[in-house]
């Protein structure tokens, strides 16, 4: 794997380069203008679509809105945060005062319902649409994986950056800030596909609308042409992969999306993230530049895999045809356009990239040690990545100091540099992404990035009661160590109240296994509340002092006491 690394770093070594200070590498640029140009347009308000039907724009990360029906105030949508929600509400009720009674979901993403508290208040009898698909996606992201999931999302999102243009300027797809405590609500009533709803004289047609979730629905006010497009369709570059590799975000499904709107005669199409479009000329122009846009990045791939080519040269050389780079809704704000070819190639392909350069495999500390010690040393790579990051080459300056802090995470000299560059480049970046991963970096880098901040993106405790046992259980399954239960056989049964469910669970070969069965004889056994059971698993209270208040009851102390042992 490291040859031609090697050719490239002996090469280095004969340069004759004088000793330089990591302090000349800075910018004065702090925000790409472009990004800096698109993130001013994204400004907060309620945009009055006709007489009975209004958008909130920029309030919050995702777009909402209201229809005014002759007794009530029908929601599309409801937001992510109640803070937000609560200021565009306040718009609302300058022109009206009727109660929203209905809040219909366009997809399961938290930044489309966390913010719904702010519009149900205590009404309890709110009704809320959901897709007869909302409870299976919602089922999935209950996982061991949802510390992964908030962790990249507050990165990539710059939520704990500090506001600002040095810090968290906003997102292509929205500003994107905490603003009070996101909630979580359940659905009251599923919807489908061809479905259509009638509430007092509004009439809406429910259209299957897979995009960057496949359980996505978009909505046609067929009496005044409006569609209510959720995520599918946008005025950014189409994010069909993420840094996050979402399941369900399929290309083609996408792209099938756009092409059902076309079908319809739409005169304002109302956006999750942007600007909403207006007449049917606009609208018609970019949804087929969106689905050419798709089309030709899948082909694009497609085509270079057939051939053989690298996804490393994939992603280094693919461009929109010019046409479409010249539309200035297809700029990629938000995640930029080698990123999602990146994306979408590892969920065609899978991890080899057709370069046989991986199939040689070296632990990458062994690879850092022997690569600095080719160079000649520490100092020299040091100098010789400075001098490229003071030519401006900081992609290329961060790559080869990372070699040095791998051998060494502290070295004050490499984890400076490595600071400045990734501000540097963060500060260049057209996408918001790359831009917010790059600044957490640094700061994580350096010690002033704060996770101890962050926030839930929906209300857990509402959301994990509401999906099946089992999925809380298996939050469980990383929380033991591996070294420790390696030659562990343990069992208990877990009996969960108030659903009278029973599963056993088995520590052996450093795992946790669990099943839903049958008491068995023999084994331990203890019981628990479900609400009980959600606060240990999110950390409000560990099973040790859930076994000293009596939430969780057992007869068999010293043996359920040893097994959860391994779990705390």
């Amino acid at each position: 794997v490291m040859f031609k690394k090697i050719y490239l770093l002996c090469t280095l070594m004969a340069l004759n380069l004088n000793p330089l200070s990591v302090d000349n590498v800075s910018s004065q640029q702090v925000i790409n203008p472009k990004l800096d140009s698109f993130l001013e347009t994204l400004k907060p308000s309620l945009e009055k679509i006709n007489d009975n039907i209004y958008w909130a724009e920029f309030f919050d990360y995702s777009n909402f809105g209201f229809i005014i029906a002759q007794d009530r105030v029908i929601a599309i949508d409801c937001g992510w945060w109640p803070g937000a929600v609560t200021k565009a509400l306040q718009e609302l009720r300058k022109i009206t005062n009727k109660p929203i009674t209905h809040i219909i979901y366009t997809h399961g993403h938290a930044d489309h319902l966390g913010g719904c508290a702010a519009l149900i208040g205590g009404d309890e009898n709110v009704e809320i649409y959901a897709s007869k698909d909302f409870e299976r996606y919602r089922d999935e992201i209950v996982s061991s994986k949802l510390p992964f999931i908030a962790r990249r999302a507050n990165d990539t999102f710059g939520l704990l950056l500090p506001e600002g243009k040095n810090g968290n300027a906003g997102t292509g797809a929205g500003p994107a800030k905490y603003q009070g405590k996101a909630g979580y609500f359940t659905p009251t009533k599923f919807i489908s596909a061809g479905d259509i709803l009638k509430i007092d004289e509004v009439t809406l047609e429910v259209i299957g609308a897979p995009s960057d979730i496949d359980d996505g629905l978009a909505f046609y006010m067929p009496s005044q042409k409006i569609l209510f497009a959720g995520d599918a369709l946008l005025r950014i570059g189409p994010p069909i992969s993420t840094p996050r590799n979402e399941r369900g975000r399929d290309p083609m499904l996408w792209l099938r999306t756009l092409q059902t709107f076309t079908t319809y005669d739409i005169d304002k199409a109302l956006l999750g993230h942007g600007t909403y479009y207006s007449g049917s000329e606009e609208i018609n122009a970019n949804l087929h530049s969106s689905m050419d846009a798709i089309q030709f990045i899948y082909d694009y791939i497609v085509r270079g895999l057939n051939a053989g080519v690298s996804r490393e040269d994939l992603i280094a050389n693919i461009k929109l045809p010019e046409n479409l780079q010249r539309n200035p809704n297809l700029s990629f704000y938000y995640h930029s356009l080698k990123w999602v070819t990146r994306g979408v190639y590892n969920n065609l392909a899978g991890w080899y990239g057709d370069d046989y350069r991986e199939l040689f495999e070296i632990h990458p500390n062994d690879e850092a040690q022997m690569l600095v010690n080719t160079i000649g040393g520490v100092e020299r790579v040091i100098q010789i990545s400075s001098e490229y990051a003071s030519q401006g080459n900081c992609n290329f300056a961060a790559r080869l100091v990372s070699n040095v802090l791998r051998m060494d995470e502290n070295n004050q000299q490499a984890k400076t540099l490595m600071i400045k560059c990734m501000r540097d480049v963060a500060y260049k970046a057209e996408s918001s992404s790359q831009r917010n991963l790059l600044l957490t970096g640094a700061a994580s880098l350096e010690g002033t990035y704060d996770r101890s901040k962050s926030q839930p993106f929906v209300g857990v405790v509402p959301l994990l009661a509401s999906v099946p046992n089992d999925r809380i259980l298996g939050m469980l399954t990383t929380k033991i160590d591996p070294a420790e239960t390696a030659n562990v056989d343990e069992k208990i049964i877990l009996h969960i109240m108030p659903e009278n469910k029973t599963y056993l669970m088995n520590i052996r070969n450093s795992v946790l296994r669990i099943n839903e069965q049958p008491v068995k004889t023999g084994i331990p056994t203890a019981s628990i509340y479900k609400l009980d059971l959600i606060e240990v698993v999110v950390g409000m209270k560990s099973f040790d002092s859930a076994l000293k208040e009596g939430s969780l009851k057992t007869a068999y102390l010293d043996d359920v006491t040893r097994f959860f042992e391994f779990l705390n």
